[in-house]
């Protein structure tokens, strides 16, 4: 069965980050540029040759059909498989955000499935994990929270908002009287505060609006 390239990108860049594998590494071991195993990962080589799929998946203890899901073997398989590809939406994750509110990096990693009814046409949509405690406890270190590109928030709402030089933070947006509050859930933390007619750098990027929680191994 010929491999899905959206399954495939997903799962060989969520299966490396997993591994530790660098992409010179796996270049290296391949006999591929790093920048053409990255097109694999991003989806963007159509038709992926079987050969180099099998050869990538031997050298990161996979096999061919764990990375294509061309064969299920767990639980978490079913699921994918047996979703159809027109109800999934791919949804590419840009990196993390640090406790000193910035992005680790801004290029795409790898992708996430999405039923398509969260995700609004022609709206921008990421995945970004969280690598702080700010909103702990409904926010755990390792999360993915999918973002909604959106300034229309209301109370209550988790945003990411961005301030001076680019750093961004997921925050919880609170209307009050005479102000606005973008506050953390743990108290070691200092809500941002925005008060009317003041000049202020804050601008809200999205609203978060699923998040996905992964069990560790022990």
């Amino acid at each position: 069965m010929a491999a899905n390239s959206a399954v495939l990108a997903a799962r060989l860049r969520e299966l490396r980050r997993r591994t530790g594998v660098t992409l010179e590494e796996l270049g290296q071991k391949t006999g591929l540029a790093p920048s053409t195993i990255q097109r694999y990962e991003s989806g963007r080589i159509r038709r992926p040759r079987e050969e180099i799929i099998r050869q990538i998946a031997e050298l990161l203890d996979s096999s061919y059909e764990e990375l294509t899901d061309t064969e299920s073997s767990d639980f978490e398989d079913d699921v994918v498989s047996n979703a159809p590809i027109a109800d999934l939406v791919c949804v590419p994750v840009i990196g993390s955000l640090r406790g000193d509110g910035v992005y680790t990096s801004q290029d795409i990693l790898s992708y996430e499935y999405v039923p398509k009814g969260l995700i609004r046409k022609d709206i921008k949509h990421v995945f970004i994990t969280v690598d702080e405690d700010a909103m702990y406890p409904h926010l755990h270190e390792g999360d993915m929270v999918l973002v909604r590109y959106t300034d229309k928030v209301n109370t209550g709402d988790y945003v990411l908002i961005s301030r001076e030089g680019g750093r961004c933070m997921i925050r919880k947006f609170m209307r009050c009287p005479n102000r606005v509050e973008f506050s953390p859930e743990n108290p070691y933390y200092l809500p941002v505060v925005v008060r009317p007619g003041e000049d202020t750098d804050v601008r809200i990027i999205g609203k978060a609006i699923e998040v996905r929680r992964r069990i560790k191994d022990k």
